[in-house]
């Protein structure tokens, strides 16, 4: 993301001026505007007008607007973002107050106005301006006949490929028909691939299936990129790293990245590290649970008594459209690191972060095994 201009401070108000480039910087959009905010950008919009005759005639509009959102949706499958909410600067084409929709567009200005920018929003600002977040990584999660094929950025798992075939299964004494379905499923697989990885952006690409699907797919990477002399995808093979998972489906990625090949390939990117985090967090807990809490109560008290080690906390928490939620949740990060401990907040949007949003969205690693912390939120209740 571009960074035009910034007139802002810590819980004061402030104007940005941005431009997203790519679906990482929409989800970091989304991350950052809240209802209340005032975003102003190019947009298109209908136009009816009545001549003195009284016909009326209308047409399609550009026009920069300025709103104060009411509601964001972002759209998963295209990565798209849509700001709705009430226009704040009148026009000679449109009233103040009346209702518009910002389709926000890859590449084009917008400039985002809040009353009050808080901690969470400049770390947001901060990692989304960074090009040293956005590596990305190539991934495919496949079994016969079916196969996802993904890009994995910091904070998004972004299916852009989808292939299902019926493969014939292998017939007694003849495994032909079967051999050469599964074939053709690889070579397509590997068009795919072709026309979604962009190899000098990709820090690697991950093959994650069962059984001996992954090692079929790059023999026939290999073949094809070897008979269309496609030097590109010849050279790739360094990068492409074959991970033995459970299944084919898309949770196959979330496995394929706690396995140590991965983990010494990507120890420095954000969702490697979410998926390890949340691993540490269910092994203590089946050690000891009295070391892991979920819950925001349980929570709130591990951080008031300074016993938090790691803080785990979804985006989806701090995207609350509730304005005292979000402070309490902001506060609940300032507080656990004045106090030493480390803060990791998850994408949603990534296999670990559903994980957690299951949890409640919040869980604690502790310094120290704290055993009545569910009987001392409990007793506040009750008082």
């Amino acid at each position: 993301m571009k960074l035009l201009k910034k007139d802002l401070e810590k819980h004061s108000s402030g104007t940005l001026v941005v431009v997203p480039e790519d679906p990482e910087d929409m989800w970091q959009l989304y991350n950052l505007i809240r209802a209340g905010d005032v975003v102003k950008a190019k947009t298109e919009r209908k136009v009816v007008s009545e001549s003195s005759t009284g016909s009326v005639t209308s047409q399609r509009v550009v026009m920069n607007l300025a709103i104060r959102v009411v509601k964001s949706a972002f759209d998963g499958e295209v990565c798209e973002l849509h700001l709705n909410g009430q226009i704040v600067e009148a026009n000679q084409y449109v009233k103040l107050r009346s209702f518009h929709t910002l389709d926000i567009e890859a590449n084009k200005s917008l400039s985002i106005y809040k009353d009050e920018w808080d901690q969470i929003d400049l770390e947001t600002i901060n990692n989304a301006t960074n090009i040293a977040t956005k590596a990305q990584v190539g991934a495919v999660a496949l079994h016969e006949g079916l196969a996802h094929v993904c890009l994995l950025t910091e904070h998004l798992t972004v299916v852009k490929g989808r292939l299902e075939v019926n493969i014939p299964r292998k017939r007694r004494g003849s495994s032909e028909q079967h051999d050469k379905s599964l074939t053709r499923f690889y070579d397509n697989v590997f068009q795919m691939m072709r026309r979604i990885f962009d190899l000098s952006v990709l820090k690697v690409i991950i093959i994650a299936s069962p059984g001996f699907v992954g090692q079929g797919l790059l023999k026939r990477i290999e073949t094809n990129s070897l008979n269309l002399n496609d030097k590109e995808w010849i050279r790739a093979k360094e990068k492409i790293l074959i991970v033995h998972t459970s299944t084919g489906h898309l949770s196959a990625l979330n496995e394929a990245l706690k396995t140590p090949e991965i983990v010494s390939q990507l120890a420095d990117t954000q969702f490697a590290q979410e998926s390890r985090a949340l691993d540490r967090f269910m092994k203590i807990v089946a050690q000891d649970d009295t070391k892991a809490w979920y819950g925001p109560k349980e929570v709130t008290k591990a951080v008031e008594v300074g016993a938090v080690d790691v803080l785990l906390i979804s985006d989806t928490l701090l995207r609350s459209s509730n304005t005292s939620d979000r402070k309490k949740y902001v506060q609940l990060v300032e507080d656990a690191r004045l106090q030493g401990g480390s803060v990791m907040i998850f994408s949603s949007m990534h296999d670990s972060g559903k994980q957690l949003d299951h949890m409640t969205g919040i869980a604690a690693i502790l310094k120290y095994s704290v055993p009545d912390l569910e009987e001392q939120s409990g007793s506040e209740d009750d008082e």
